[in-house]
């Protein structure tokens, strides 16, 4: 991880918005591509992927740092690499304020949207589509890394990605249910009905046998 940070530090068109390079995609996709090669990452989104499970984790760090006041606690123990990753600062939203979470600065988020942060932003996809995504050759690696904030980050991942399975294939059985049971009622009715038929042509005919 510590390599990871490092890389990415010493090239700032990856994550400087001002930079002269920044609007270069191909350039920075070139860099991630050495960077994935350096570090034997099986791809460049892979490299990608870490490094914004690091940014959320750092962000997240930041924010559980802060009290209501706005002040730093002293007593809450700095996130493992949190000093390495201090030279994102200047680039996050005035600093700190008061009670509010590390937001990034308009122009830092469009790095995300860049896919300089993100090889696969998170997003909902059509009513309910799982994220199969969550458990690959970068998250299996992750939990087993001591960083327990990392490991929590995909841990929670994947209970919403099981919850979102588990609701999808709850309302799928919910309507195969109620498809059979429309299926049963339209049999019934039409059941009824030729009953109903049967019993008015007996019922007819024997009022014709009366006439005879």
């Amino acid at each position: 991880m510590e390599k990871l940070i490092e890389l990415v530090r010493e090239n700032p068109v990856l994550y400087d918005t001002s930079h002269e390079d920044y609007m270069r995609t191909k350039l920075k996709n070139e860099l991630w591509e050495k960077i994935t090669r350096d570090l034997n990452y099986t791809s460049g989104k892979d490299a990608k992927e870490q490094w914004r499970k690091l940014r959320e984790c750092h962000r997240e760090a930041i924010r559980r740092q802060q009290k209501k006041s706005g002040q730093q606690t002293t007593t809450t123990k700095p996130w493992t690499y949190q000093k390495q990753m201090e030279f994102l600062k200047p680039y996050m939203k005035n600093r700190l304020t008061a009670g509010c979470p590390s937001t990034l600065a308009p122009d830092d988020s469009q790095v995300e949207e860049e896919d300089v942060l993100s090889a696969d932003p998170p997003s909902v996809q059509s009513n309910f589509e799982t994220d199969q995504s969550m458990d690959t050759p970068t998250s299996k690696k992750a939990k087993k890394s001591g960083d327990p904030l990392l490991r929590k980050y995909i841990e929670d991942g994947e209970k919403r990605a099981k919850s979102r399975e588990e609701l999808r294939q709850k309302l799928i059985a919910q309507s195969q249910q109620e498809a059979v049971l429309q299926n049963d009622a339209l049999h019934l009715f039409f059941v009824n009905v030729q009953c109903n038929k049967k019993s008015s042509y007996q019922i007819s005919k024997a009022s014709q046998k009366k006439s005879f």
